[in-house]
């Protein structure tokens, strides 16, 4: 996903499996001022050491600034590093020659957007300490016009109306107060790492109404699944969403 400020920046939210494919179908690298990584899965930081291979020997060694919370920032460069140290014979290179480490601990602002950080488990664990999270994105313009949240990846592991035995708080505040919900979501059942569509199904047409569900394969039979059980609709590959100044979608593209 990438997300673009009022004054055309643009801050690439993940980068999926392989962003060396996805990205130039519609940017180049040139056009992403930064980065923000949820957590360190693969189709999610998939083509991060490409991008900042490109940088580096393309764009004259360009670095933009690479967002995380404080929890895996310093692990980044441990999973880059095997691909990206030794690239010269006389120096090892390090994670400052491709990108600027940003660690968040609660918020950031990119340019006129506030993005807070929502922790979220993503693949649940015994003891509770191994427990993966993952930090989506409560995303809001600097008027507070407009709002969004990503979750980038969650569990609900039980009935997702029962929010308070997994510690989901601040996940379900965040669905409250924003106007657009970008949640993933899986068909079928069984999958641990993903809420199932059924189990979304039960927050009500207060919240089905306004999530757009990602992580699942876009198919005809997906889609008519998702608008059987009353969400937005299924987030398509190359989609532009355009808000208006009262916070509403006014363009689909896809």
């Amino acid at each position: 996903m990438i997300l673009t400020s009022g004054n055309g920046k643009k801050l690439l939210i993940d980068c999926g499996s392989d962003i060396n494919k996805s990205l130039p179908e519609l940017y180049q690298v040139s056009d992403i001022d930064a980065i923000y990584i949820s957590h360190l899965h693969g189709d999610h930081m998939g083509g991060l050491e490409w991008f900042g291979f490109y940088n580096y020997f393309a764009n004259n060694k360009r670095v933009i600034n690479l967002y995380a919370h404080e929890s895996i920032a310093d692990r980044l460069w441990e999973a880059l590093k095997v691909t990206m140290e030794v690239i010269h014979l006389s120096k090892k290179n390090i994670m400052s020659d491709y990108f600027n480490v940003i660690k968040v601990k609660d918020s950031f602002v990119f340019d006129d957007i506030d993005l807070k950080l929502i922790k979220v488990p993503h693949i649940h664990s015994l003891p509770k300490e191994d427990t993966v999270y993952s930090y989506g994105l409560f995303i809001r313009d600097i008027e507070c016009i407009i709002t969004s949240y990503i979750t980038t990846d969650m569990s609900l592991w039980k009935d997702p109306k029962d929010v308070n035995s997994i510690g989901l708080l601040e996940y379900k505040r965040a669905m409250e107060r924003a106007n657009l919900v970008f949640h993933d979501g899986y068909p079928g059942t069984g999958v641990d790492v993903h809420p199932a569509l059924s189990d979304l199904a039960k927050y009500g047409d207060e919240f089905k109404h306004k999530m757009l569900i990602y992580h699942c394969e876009t198919s005809e039979k997906n889609e008519k699944m998702v608008k059987d059980l009353g969400f937005a609709g299924l987030m398509k590959k190359n989609t532009l969403l355009v808000f208006n100044n009262s916070g509403k979608v006014i363009i689909t593209q896809g």
